[in-house]
């Protein structure tokens, strides 16, 4: 598992990537917690957009037309990969030992972000 953490190799190229794993990261903590405590409200996550962009995810935006949406699913799956606690909070978020995202934690996560149309393109390429 690389830490996204390092980048040693090439500082300034995900910086914005690892800002938003990390504000990903903050939002399911703060999901458990709510769920921990029993209290209901609305996920906290917004794309400020004042992060520094990441090059490479914003070109994989671009090439694929993904959603703000799509690119927030992604983020969500890349964090399990790339942090080192992820997969333990979206287990911890869905009261279960899934250690990965699911579509029913995306939708607790993102729940008037939903829109899934024909042409959802991370569930369409070929």
């Amino acid at each position: 598992m690389h830490d996204y953490r390092d980048s040693s190799a090439n500082p300034t190229k995900y910086r914005g990537l690892s800002a938003d794993i990390e504000q990903l990261y903050q939002v399911l903590q703060a999901h458990v917690q709510r769920r921990l405590s029993s209290s209901e409200g609305a996920p906290t996550h917004q794309n400020t957009g004042t992060l520094p962009p990441c090059a490479p995810l914003e070109r994989l935006c671009e090439t694929f037309s993904l959603s703000a949406f799509e690119r927030d699913v992604l983020l969500l799956c890349a964090g399990v990969e790339v942090h080192p606690h992820f997969g333990a909070q979206c287990a911890a978020a869905q009261d279960t030992a899934i250690p990965y995202p699911t579509f029913d934690l995306v939708a607790r996560l993102f729940p008037g972000d939903i829109k899934i149309k024909p042409n959802f393109c991370l569930t369409n390429y070929e």
